[in-house]
């Protein structure tokens, strides 16, 4: 840990020393600016009085706080988002970003729209079963998609051993298919 501690504290004072920043720091930084700056958060949030966020799964602590002081009095604000396809990880993102924005913003209204105009409903209930073994870690564990697709081909399993090997796998489905359909 004090390695690690060590090689983000040289990081930083390179990125300092080169006047550049991450995408993390990025956040950080509107986020202390806005909370120390009354006057220029009034602006922006006089400025920005409807805000819409889509993808909202994928947001991370800082910017649900920087959402939040940007909301300000208007709190004219829309979120929308599905807590089961929350793939950043790995930046903070979580099905917890919902749970948070209900405590940040308890007068919302929460829809949950259901109907799947996409899928079939074979892949719906394929989905649904792997979705299912997270347990209760969802935000919305009773959700269930409603397909306006009856049917739809049985899925496959394949297992391939890395990237490379998935994307070949992929392409060649692909061109499997258009030769089948005559493409």
């Amino acid at each position: 840990q004090q390695e690690i501690a060590r090689a983000y504290a040289a990081a930083e004072r390179l990125l300092a020393e080169a006047r550049r920043t991450t995408f993390g720091g990025s956040l950080l930084a509107a986020v202390q600016l806005l909370e120390s700056n009354a006057e220029l958060r009034a602006h922006y949030q006089e400025r920005l009085r409807y805000i819409l966020v889509d993808e909202f799964q994928d947001a991370n602590i800082a910017q649900i706080r920087l959402l939040e002081l940007l909301a300000g009095r208007h709190r004219n604000l829309m979120a929308v988002g599905d807590d089961d396809q929350a793939i950043y990880r790995f930046r903070g993102a979580s099905y917890a970003s919902f749970r948070k924005f209900e405590q940040l913003f308890p007068d919302c209204k929460k829809i949950t729209l259901a109907q799947n105009y996409r899928s079939t409903a074979r892949l719906l209930r394929a989905a649904g079963e792997l979705i299912a073994q997270n347990g209760p870690a969802r935000f919305d564990p009773h959700k269930k998609l409603l397909p306006m697709h009856p049917g739809g081909e049985k899925g496959r399993l394949a297992e391939v051993e890395g990237a490379a090997a998935e994307a070949a796998f992929v392409a060649g489905e692909i061109q499997r298919r258009r030769q089948a359909a005559g493409a």
